[in-house]
């Protein structure tokens, strides 16, 4: 069982959808205040969640105990509310803005249910166009009369990832600003808002186990109303765990790693294989919208180890080599789906072996 306990929150709309089942065995997560990482005596925090980003690379972070996270989880509410009249609009108007019409990547996406009458979609915003860091792509009108408030929940997730970023400096001895310096605000970076909508469906156990897959970013943080994440469960040895629900906490957010933070450390940290299922028990009627934010390193950031500290002894202990690509390069690759496939650990990693990879179709979205 999770070994944080769910509380009712007046911030979020948890309470107005039907409970998570309580007795569906989940996943077990670490919760690791914000508050507390911002205290000015933050060691057992950071003990706590230097631990999950080796062993799981997953853990809860409660917001409502600081004034940053009571801001960012008004500002998700208010996503979640324009997200779902967004995925309401009809199909041709949200196609206009495709990745066919205008970016592969950072667009609107969308893969048919197995019914063949609901879609699964994904709608990626990027954080550049927001803070005017890069000339703005086209999107659909309802999206840019709330860049504001776009602009300001990305800044604020930031702020959560700066957080997380200083510690794992810190843990892993490293100089100053060594993974902070990575991710700077006023670069190009490959950062994006993902709002996600699927439409209740059946269980099809072919397209969950297609859509396992790790993030290739940095720090991932997800808010999400209804069940449906699963993590594979840890076991000793080679053996392979079964997979688990993580419960959606009210007030708190789901923090991941991505595959970049497993390059920049050497194979310390972990980016954890992952995938989404139908919502259980009496959620499983119901859509699931999801909001996610993915922190990227900066465009130009060759994915090697950074020097210093514990990565350096890390190392010299691999001898891994392989090619060497940047932050955008691997994004790019990612999302166009070269590097699906089959998973296999290594080095920290999911790693992908594409000799039996599925083909991806054009529309389907990367992540859920």
């Amino acid at each position: 069982m999770s070994r944080s306990m769910p509380t009712m929150s007046s911030l979020t709309t948890h309470h107005l959808l039907p409970p998570f089942p309580s007795d569906l065995s989940t996943v077990s997560l670490d919760s690791i205040s914000l508050d507390e990482l911002q205290s000015s005596n933050p060691s057992q925090a950071e003990t706590k969640l230097f631990a999950a980003c080796q062993d799981i690379g997953f853990f809860y972070l409660p917001l409502e105990d600081s004034e940053l996270g009571r801001n960012i989880l008004r500002e998700a509410e208010d996503l979640h509310a324009l997200q779902q009249r967004f995925f309401a609009l009809p199909s041709h108007a949200k196609d206009e803005y495709g990745r066919d019409k205008v970016d592969p990547f950072f667009s609107y996406r969308w893969t048919p249910c197995p019914d063949g009458v609901g879609r699964r979609e994904m709608y990626s915003l990027r954080v550049d166009d927001f803070l005017r860091v890069r000339q703005p792509l086209p999107r659909h009108p309802m999206i840019s009369s709330i860049e504001p408030l776009l602009a300001s929940f990305a800044l604020h997730c930031r702020q959560v990832v700066q957080s997380v970023l200083g510690v794992l400096e810190k843990s892993l001895a490293l100089p100053a600003g060594a993974l902070l310096a990575l991710h700077r605000d006023d670069a190009a970076r490959g950062d994006f808002i993902a709002l996600q909508h699927r439409a209740s469906e059946p269980a099809d156990e072919l397209m969950i186990q297609n859509g396992e897959h790790t993030d290739f970013g940095s720090i991932t943080i997800l808010f999400n109303w209804l069940g449906g994440l699963q993590i594979r469960e840890q076991t000793n040895g080679d053996g392979i765990g079964e997979w688990l629900y993580v419960k959606p906490i009210p007030g708190s957010v789901v923090v991941n790693l991505g595959d970049s933070m497993v390059k920049l450390t050497a194979g310390l940290l972990r980016s954890n294989i992952h995938r989404v299922a139908p919502s259980p028990g009496l959620q499983a009627g119901l859509p699931r919208y999801s909001l996610v934010y993915f922190s990227h390193p900066n465009d130009d950031v060759p994915l090697t180890p950074v020097k210093g500290g514990l990565v350096d002894a890390a190392q010299r202990e691999t001898d891994e080599t392989g090619e060497v690509v940047t932050a955008a390069d691997w994004t790019v690759r990612r999302s166009l789906g070269d590097l699906r496939g089959v998973y296999t650990y290594k080095g920290g990693v999911e790693w992908r072996d594409n000799s039996d990879a599925v083909p991806a179709p054009s529309n389907r979205p990367i992540a859920a």
